[in-house]
């Protein structure tokens, strides 16, 4: 569930598949323009491979088929966008990324809490999408990027027994 009452520095506003997503810009560590990425062992979600950044391995997952979305094509606009997944509080658990159509603006809400100045509708099916952001009326969708990171971590469990 997403906590309304955290304070934000701000959302980046991406495209993925002809639909608009958001993300807390705090949780974001890094946008980068398409370079060469290679092609891990990985599980079939795991589309694009893997990234080196500051001499680690970082997971580049396909976001679209967590949304039943169109595959997405490669272009120049195109965008690596990493996180930071957190279980505890503080303490970096994984860092993972995907790629997104483009990246339309990083938008700054000086530390607002979600609630103060963000129109949030929870999602109701539980899944990976969070839930719906109307800001400036447009819609963003919000995705639910703590319940992707666990099945990361899960997943990643699994393929190293």
């Amino acid at each position: 569930m997403i906590e309304t009452y955290r304070e934000i520095s701000g959302i980046v506003v991406f495209e993925l598949s002809g639909s608009t997503f958001c993300i807390n810009l705090d949780d974001v560590y890094l946008i980068k323009k398409i370079d060469e990425t290679g092609e891990g062992n990985m599980p079939e979600y795991i589309k694009n491979g893997y990234i080196r950044i500051n001499n680690s391995d970082i997971i580049l997952i396909d976001l679209t088929k967590y949304f039943d979305l169109p595959p997405m094509s490669m272009q120049a606009s195109s965008r690596i966008i990493i996180i930071n997944h957190f279980i505890v509080e503080g303490e970096l658990t994984l860092r993972y990324g995907f790629i997104a159509d483009r990246v339309n603006e990083i938008i700054a809400l000086n530390y607002c809490k979600y609630d103060q100045i963000l129109n949030f509708t929870q999602s109701e099916n539980g899944g990976f999408l969070e839930g719906k952001i109307l800001f400036e009326n447009r819609e963003l969708l919000l995705p639910n990027f703590s319940r992707i990171g666990t099945s990361l971590l899960e997943d990643k469990a699994k393929y190293s027994n």
